[in-house]
């Protein structure tokens, strides 16, 4: 895949496991991976609701699927 969206907070994990398990596969190890996830507040991530936290990009739920769009569209460019 170009991109993994994933939620920080799951039923069975944590997306921080989940990111830290696909960089350590060879064959998926390079993907793009995103949180979209309603764990942090939109005040934290600024007005663009969406922020690079620690080297990890996270969006603010609720995120308009436009916004979404654009975000995943910005992102993939920088690691193009």
């Amino acid at each position: 895949p170009d991109l993994i969206l994933l939620d920080v907070m799951m039923p069975d994990g944590d997306g921080g496991e989940v990111a830290a398990q696909i960089a350590d596969d060879p064959e998926i190890g390079d993907t793009t991976v995103m949180f979209l996830t309603a764990a942090i507040k939109g005040s934290e991530v600024g007005s663009q609701g969406a922020a690079c936290i620690g080297g990890r990009f996270y969006i603010a739920k609720p995120v308009q699927i436009d916004d979404l769009v654009q975000y995943i569209d910005d992102r993939l460019a920088c690691s193009a």
